[in-house]
């Protein structure tokens, strides 16, 4: 019994694994898409770690998430300066109301780096 109960617990914590907070490479920022609804997709020099959703060639700061105004000011750093930096993602999230089913990895931590 104790090895079924220690063989279902890992099976949960693999299931909840797949969409663990994630970072990516060291990357440079090439461009910032701001939406009218908030969502700002960043695309960068490096992928951003997949988080199964369906575009996988930007990440997504939320407008109305903690941090997000510092993590856009950062970001406009970073492509300003041509400084790298490193983003966190953890889970999708709606790309913009009104592009159908659109998901995009959503960004919860952006670190430029000073070198």
């Amino acid at each position: 019994m104790k090895f079924y109960n220690l063989l279902w617990s890992c099976a949960l914590i693999t299931a909840f694994a797949v969409n663990a907070a994630e970072n990516s490479s060291p990357m440079k920022v090439k461009s910032i898409e701001s939406r009218y609804s908030g969502a700002h997709a960043l695309y960068g020099s490096s992928t951003i770690p997949d988080q199964g959703c369906t575009l996988k060639d930007r990440g997504i700061i939320v407008e109305t998430d903690a941090g997000s105004k510092t993590m856009i000011s950062v970001a406009l750093s970073a492509l300003v300066s041509g400084k790298q930096a490193i983003v966190q993602v953890s889970g999708c999230t709606m790309i913009s109301p009104g592009h159908g089913v659109e998901t995009a990895p959503k960004i919860t931590k952006f670190h430029m780096l000073a070198e």
